[in-house]
């Protein structure tokens, strides 16, 4: 069994090079590849886009690990998979420069609870096996911008009849690395046409991977399991 652990990325230097050596040596007795899928321009992030062109066009992994790159998983978290889509975290511990825990009024305040449990939330870091991404279609690539494309994937996969496996608590720790909050406010044009789609969900079932288009430039790197992808 081989994993593809796709990183979506854009200016966290710092970030990257914090989460993958715990990745590569999480790994390291594994048949892995860890792609790196950035946006190469200054607009709007499209996650979903970045993922759905590194797995469509790049991965050979059996198991897709689809990971932010602010989330580093604790020594005891497990990247394991079984007949369902997993979500690995349970507790989020947000981190502030020294890595440190935050202090509570420093956490935004929807995040604050996240120590304890994240409960449904559908962000960070999530996994199915490439069969799975098949089924569901891939991921939804209408989503621009900050907001709601994680729990569109969750919806969609529950649609498609599986469950959003999670772990036991004592497996599920994750560390959030400090950066500034991203949500551009309710009065944002792209985060309220998200809200839009998230409303047609259904509508939008059939929209996957094979929506997704970028140019892309794809860069050799000194570790054989690490592919650098740049897209545009």
């Amino acid at each position: 069994m081989k994993y593809s652990i796709i990183i979506t990325y854009r200016d966290r230097e710092k970030h990257l090079s914090q989460l993958l050596p715990v990745l590569q040596k999480k790994f390291q007795d594994k048949d892995y590849e860890i792609i790196i899928s950035e946006q190469d321009d200054d607009k709007k992030f499209r996650k979903n886009d970045l993922y759905n062109i590194a797995v469509r066009d790049y991965s050979n992994g059996d198991v897709l690990i689809f990971h932010d790159v602010d989330y580093v998983p604790d020594e005891n978290v497990t990247y394991e998979i079984n007949d369902q889509p997993v979500y690995p975290c349970r507790r989020a511990i947000f981190l502030d420069e020294n890595n440190l825990p935050k202090e509570l009024e420093d956490i935004p305040t929807g995040y604050r609870g996240f120590r304890n449990d994240v409960g449904d939330h559908s962000g960070g870091v999530f996994m199915m096996t490439r069969d799975m991404w098949e089924r569901i279609g891939g991921l939804n690539p209408l989503y621009v911008g900050w907001g709601l494309e994680d729990d569109d994937t969750r919806q969609r996969v529950r649609t498609h009849g599986y469950n959003w496996y999670r772990p036991d608590p004592e497996v599920g720790t994750f560390f959030v690395l400090p950066h500034e909050d991203n949500h551009p406010g309710i009065e944002d044009e792209h985060y309220l046409n998200n809200v839009e789609i998230a409303k047609k969900f259904q509508s939008n079932l059939g929209c996957g991977y094979n929506h997704s288009k970028g140019v892309v430039e794809k860069f050799e790197t000194n570790n054989e399991n690490l592919i650098w992808l740049k897209i545009r």
